[in-house]
């Protein structure tokens, strides 16, 4: 009997992600961009940021167990109510789309590639506005203001990776949205000055 339970609480979660990942697909902002070039040549940013991406797993964007990954990613933001260890858990979210957007667009997949990046840094947006209410509220931010500093120029060095693998129509806007790192960098930069410590410096 209990087997039987938890094999259709499976099926019904399973069919739970997919229905959430259409609907997702469904309500999400649709880019469409021109083949890249066959002739592009590969080029690194010349600035490499000393901070680690992490790894992704086996399940990215595309891949059918999509939508049960964020479902989970979704209810883990939920019921972290520590707004330092949302902060934490908001940025993971962040550099790992970073890294699943650099891949699609190195893959050729420039319009998923954009949608995963304008998600990363949404996520990387919501993290720092958690760790400024977790300033706010007295509890200590040092690592996490020094690690949103340096995931914010880490997101940057990326962002002009993807801009040499993508389209030429899609370099702008990706060119536009680098500003969010940009500007997330000067505000986690000033928080940590107003707590009396040293902010990394912007080599870009």
């Amino acid at each position: 009997m209990k087997l039987k339970i938890l094999y259709s609480f499976a099926v019904l979660l399973f069919s739970f992600g997919v229905l959430f990942s259409s609907i997702l697909r469904s309500a999400s902002v649709k880019y469409s961009f021109n083949r890249p070039s066959e002739n592009y040549q590969t080029r690194e940013s010349k600035v490499t940021i000393p901070y680690d991406l992490p790894s992704t797993g086996n399940v990215s964007p595309g891949h059918f167990a999509w939508g049960m990954e964020v479902l989970r990613d979704k209810i883990w933001v939920l019921i972290t109510t520590n707004p330092a260890k949302k902060a934490e858990v908001l940025s993971l979210l962040a550099d790992k789309r970073l890294v699943f957007a650099r891949e699609q667009f190195i893959d050729g997949k420039a319009d998923d590639g954009m949608l995963t990046l304008v998600k990363a840094e949404g996520y990387l947006e919501k993290a720092v506005s958690s760790a400024e209410i977790a300033k706010n509220r007295g509890i200590d931010t040092t690592n996490l203001l020094q690690k949103l500093a340096f995931s914010s120029l880490k997101h940057r060095e990326v962002m002009e990776e993807c801009v040499h693998y993508a389209p030429e129509d899609a370099q702008p806007i990706i060119i536009k949205e680098m500003g969010i790192p940009e500007r997330l960098f000067t505000r986690v930069s000033n928080m940590i000055i107003e707590t009396g410590g040293s902010a990394p410096v912007d080599p870009f």
